[in-house]
């Protein structure tokens, strides 16, 4: 995975705002849709994150966003998820 930093774009679309949160199974990121004119929040994840991806494809709850995106990003996967601002 590549370093991020704030005010990178992303897959010529998604500008990086601030990171959320970092962890075992990556980093998620608050954006700015560059075509949509919305925040969204991305989350970059390991492309060898197998498992993780069978549970993606798997569950499905009215309480979890689905994602609005997939992309394949440098050796990661992008997932880019509508922003519920709150609790921040």
């Amino acid at each position: 995975m590549t370093t991020l930093a704030s005010g990178q774009v992303i897959a010529a679309q998604y500008e990086l705002v601030r990171p959320l949160a970092s962890g075992r199974d990556g980093t998620t990121w608050l954006a700015r849709d560059l075509q949509h004119g919305r925040n969204v929040v991305l989350q970059f994840r390991s492309a060898g994150d197998a498992a993780g991806e069978r549970v993606r494809n798997i569950v499905q709850h009215p309480a979890l966003l689905a994602p609005i995106a997939t992309q394949d990003e440098s050796g990661s996967v992008l997932d880019v998820f509508e922003y519920l601002p709150g609790g921040e």
